[in-house]
């Protein structure tokens, strides 16, 4: 592998993981070999990069914080938080407001909801679901989170890169030269078929270590994973490599808000942990279960769940919402802003956007908002996504549900056709609307533009 000339591997960005695993010491203290046990009988890496690490990647700009909310800019700008209604220092046409206090309660909130004989498994693939993966497993690794989950090597390698310590579980097998990496961050990879047995193999052996994996069965999906009438020989396989462990075995559910089809898969998935068990083989950690599933049928928390969208305040559908939320004191932790760029007033009759297809019936305030279709506005909110709208892409694009902005506290529906980047907000009822005011929009969290600044706040 190619190295710069401080000594550090190019291809991971930075970090240089040693052959074994450290145990942390104080700054500045060379770390001495072992592991350290945290919650669950997982694993905690440590010895990786500490503070003060830049988010970088999929993050897009950001701002450090302080508890209370007080954001900073990283290159310094005066302080302050922004709660009021003028958005002049920010940049750019939008940003994103995160709340890592909030992130942080429902984190809690789902741990005591679970118990403590269930381990909860934070999901940020994804970019975490659009909050920013290193400033969000930041605060899940300080939370004591006993495992991180995430798809690809990359987001693996963006947390390692953040300084967090805890175990990553890649839900997707890595392939190639992504599997050298995968054993080089010390991940948890997905193992699925033999040539995964091959790959995940040859590449410990190349870096000289051993590697936890977590055996993916199909019990429905039709996705990933291996048969269930196969998963027993293969975890043979695993069992017989010098350099592979079963740490555990998973699978999910395509349908997690139907009781039914949960519990059908959760048969399939128990048959194959037995038929597992029988070749003497221990499954290790069993999890069937992501946010949906976990909620609608108990029985299939097993040992762990992998939970997602419940963390970031949302529900996986609108009746799980109506069944939990009661039992569930869940946060919002999301925010889409940007700010008024000009109010006008238009007669009744005129026409405003595209196709005329909005006209005003009285003396109408009109504000122009710097945010369309380009950003994710008009998209289909997730609350309405599931088997409402299944139309073409146009009618995603130019939905007939009023979509709802916030300005000074108060509602103003969007009117007048969504353009490329341009929207029109009807703020005849809110007294004052101006230019500069910050205006929040209903746009979807995983498509709002990455390189978007994040102001993080913890409150």
């Amino acid at each position: 592998m190619d190295h710069d000339p401080r000594g550090r591997s190019r291809r991971l960005h930075g970090l240089r993981f040693p052959g074994s695993l450290l145990r942390r010491r104080g700054p500045g203290k060379r770390a001495s070999a072992g592991v350290e046990p945290v919650q669950g009988g997982l694993q905690r890496r440590a010895g990786g990069i500490r503070g003060g690490v830049r988010p970088s990647g999929l993050e897009g700009p950001v701002r450090r914080l302080d508890k209370g909310g007080a954001c900073h800019r990283q290159s310094g700008a005066p302080q302050g938080g922004r709660t009021g209604r003028r958005a002049a220092a920010v940049s750019g046409h939008a940003w994103i407001r995160v709340d890592l206090g909030a992130i942080r309660h429902n984190y809690r909130q789902l741990r005591a909801f679970f118990g403590e004989s269930v381990r909860l498994i934070p999901v940020v693939k994804g970019n975490a679901y659009g909050h920013g993966l290193q400033a969000v497993g930041r605060t899940l690794d300080r939370e004591g989170a006993p495992m991180l989950a995430v798809t690809h090597v990359e987001e693996a390698r963006l947390l390692r890169d953040a300084g967090i310590e805890c175990p990553i579980l890649l839900l997707a097998p890595p392939r190639g030269e992504d599997a050298v990496e995968a054993v080089e961050l010390e991940a948890h990879p997905c193992l699925m078929d033999e040539s995964g047995v091959e790959e995940l193999g040859k590449a410990a052996s190349r870096v000289g270590r051993k590697v936890s994996v977590h055996l993916k069965v199909d019990t429905g999906m039709g996705r990933l994973g291996v048969r269930p009438a196969e998963a027993a020989p293969l975890a043979r396989r695993v069992a017989a490599s010098e350099r592979l462990l079963l740490e555990g075995v998973f699978s999910h559910c395509a349908e997690g808000w139907r009781e039914p089809a949960v519990a059908r898969q959760l048969r399939v998935f128990r048959d194959s942990c037995s038929a597992i068990q029988v070749e003497g083989i221990p499954p290790g950690i069993r999890h069937l279960a992501a946010s949906a599933a976990a909620l609608t049928l108990p029985d299939a928390r097993l040992d762990a769940v992998r939970i997602g969208t419940l963390i970031f305040g949302q529900y996986p559908s609108p009746s799980l919402r109506q069944r939990f939320q009661k039992e569930l004191d869940l946060r919002d932790t999301w925010r889409f802003c940007s700010r008024v760029i000009a109010v006008r007033t238009l007669m009744p009759g005129t026409s405003v956007g595209y196709g005329a297809e909005f006209q005003t019936s009285r003396v109408s305030r009109i504000a122009v908002v710097p945010v369309g279709l380009a950003d994710g506005l008009g998209m289909v909110p997730e609350s309405l996504n599931r088997g409402r709208f299944r139309g073409a892409v146009k009618s995603l694009l130019r939905p007939r549900f009023t979509l709802w902005a916030t300005i000074r506290g108060q509602k103003a529906p969007v009117v007048g056709r969504v353009a490329m980047q341009m929207a029109t907000v009807d703020v005849t009822d809110i007294p004052g609307v101006e230019i500069g005011d910050e205006v929040e929009l209903p746009v979807r969290r995983l498509t709002a533009d990455s390189s978007l600044e994040r102001i993080y706040t913890d409150q």
